[in-house]
């Protein structure tokens, strides 16, 4: 049986990613956050690493022809 996703603060079962720079983190990050009180409820990388390497070796093979 499935169970549907809910807020912990507020109990709402709708989420949404927003992209954000913590203060000092040097990066962006993407957050998972409930779409009614903004609480996070996950954080991951905005940039997957494979994507990075993808492009780089795409890059890579452009210069060598």
């Amino acid at each position: 049986m499935a169970t549907t996703s809910k807020c912990p603060r507020c109990e709402n079962t709708s989420f949404e990613a927003k992209i954000e720079a913590p203060v000092g983190a040097g990066r962006q990050l993407l957050c998972v956050r409930c779409a009614n009180c903004g609480t996070v409820v996950g954080v991951t990388e905005w940039e997957s690493t494979n994507d990075l390497l993808h492009q780089i070796i795409n890059k890579l093979d452009r210069s060598n022809t």
